[in-house]
């Protein structure tokens, strides 16, 4: 996990705000997600894995720090990227309800990250 988000705020998105879920850094995400993916079919481009990965860790970062969720590994939220792992968060007091990471970074996609700074407020 941190030599993934250390990558990420020092070679994908260089000079990234501290902390890392502020209002300040999603702006910065904000500005460049676009140029890592286009659509939703770049997420789960094999060759765009790497940045995914990194993708996903922030967001589910974001997640727990903004939203007070926790990481769960949840087999089935894969998408493809991972060997039997599969991030998602939950809120503690509803571990019925999932959330895969993933589909919030193909939803990112689709929506220019609007939708992750919608939910994240």
């Amino acid at each position: 996990m941190d030599a993934q988000l250390e990558k990420f705020t020092t070679k994908t998105v260089p000079g990234l705000p501290q902390p890392i879920w502020s209002d300040a850094a999603i702006d910065r995400v904000a500005a460049v997600f676009g140029e890592f993916f286009p659509n939703e079919d770049s997420v789960t481009d094999p060759q765009k894995a790497d940045i995914a990965d990194q993708f996903i860790r922030w967001i589910g970062e974001c997640y727990v720090h903004r939203r007070g969720m926790q990481w769960y590994n949840h087999p089935h939220a894969s998408g493809g990227l991972y060997q039997g792992f599969g991030p998602a968060v939950r809120e503690p007091s509803n571990e019925a309800e999932t959330t895969f990471v993933i589909e919030i970074l193909e939803w990112a996609a689709h929506d220019d990250l609007a939708y992750v700074r919608h939910a994240l407020g």
